[in-house]
């Protein structure tokens, strides 16, 4: 029988927020490392087309464009995974024609100037689609060396002045953690899957498949910490160890999970959302590769496969771990 998830909420968004970086970045190297830079324009790509994302629902949500509205909107989305992360983010400097945040960490932990760029290429867009009087940069920056990142938010030479511009001022965040929680896991699978449709847009079959490597390889570094955390790599043990990868990112989106069937041979696991509101099987199957690498790494006698599936019309997706 599965042990109940007794973490508490802050453990989850904690957990949550790492994990779901982590795939991202585990992505990213995987698309340098077979592209080269060819690679960082594509992660630059999927970060501008989520950014115009970002910005539409932004404009629907801010009353100004001004250049304090756009700034505390920037600043909130890094306040929602800065405390999964032990983040400082501070309204650094500010001046008549200039904002600057600093952040005492890096998210994604990049070490690649250039794919810290790319990656930013989603605050730029959502910055210069909000105003296009504004101009966004970075100043020093951890992956080149600093021991801080400095955001700036700039008036382009208009004759005018934040002053003239603004009657707002940046409010402290006042979300619960329970709804940064939520906000985070559902921004970063957002982002994730924006990821996925421009792959499959893009390249087409081959994106569906560059999806499911990138899977695989993020599998395997989960596995590789999975084995130094699990006594055993039986069936039930396995199976509670995937369960809790579900819980971690079930809790913000009000998913049911639960273990629906366990016998000597099978584990059935239900799942009552998807969190990544995928449509097409095909990409769910390439993204899911993480969890069938997981499971059949951990033990080669485990088999991983879904039975039925929301994105081919099913009202919950079925997990299957099964002795082979």
């Amino acid at each position: 029988m599965m042990t109940p998830d007794d973490r508490n909420l802050e453990q989850v968004y904690r957990s949550a927020v790492s994990g779901l970086y982590a795939r991202m970045r585990s992505n990213y190297d995987f698309l340098y490392r077979k592209y080269g830079e060819q690679g960082l324009k594509t992660i630059a790509e999927m970060a501008d087309e989520y950014g115009l994302s970002i910005a539409d629902r932004a404009r629907q949500r801010l009353p100004s464009n001004d250049i304090r509205s756009v700034c505390a909107y920037l600043t909130r989305i890094f306040d929602t995974v800065a405390g999964a992360l032990d983040i400082s983010v501070e309204a650094y400097e500010e001046r008549p024609d200039l904002i600057a945040i600093k952040i005492s960490r890096c998210p994604m932990q990049f070490e690649s100037h250039e794919m810290c760029q790319a990656h930013l290429a989603m605050e730029r867009t959502v910055v210069q689609q909000l105003n296009q009087d504004l101009d966004y940069r970075t100043g020093k920056s951890i992956p080149q060396g600093d021991s801080y990142c400095v955001h700036y938010l700039a008036l382009r030479e208009t004759g005018q002045t934040i002053e003239e511009r603004t009657q707002m001022t940046i409010n402290e965040d006042e979300r619960t953690p329970e709804q940064v929680y939520r906000s985070a896991v559902s921004g970063l699978y957002a982002r994730i899957r924006s990821n996925y449709d421009f792959l499959y847009r893009k390249f087409g079959d081959e994106g569906l498949a560059l999806i499911s490597e990138m899977s695989r390889e993020y599998g395997l570094s989960v596995a590789e910490r999975a084995r130094k955390r699990l006594d055993n790599n039986d069936l039930h043990s396995v199976g509670q160890y995937l369960m809790r990868i579900f819980n971690t990112v079930g809790r913000g989106q009000s998913t049911s999970i639960e273990p629906f069937e366990e016998t000597p041979t099978r584990i059935s696991i239900r799942v009552t959302r998807c969190p990544l509101n995928f449509d097409i099987p095909a990409m769910c199957r390439a993204h899911t590769t993480m969890e069938k690498t997981v499971v059949e790494t951990l033990n080669p006698s485990l088999t991983y496969r879904i039975g039925k599936s929301i994105p081919a019309g099913d009202s919950y997706c079925e997990h299957f771990i099964e002795l082979k």
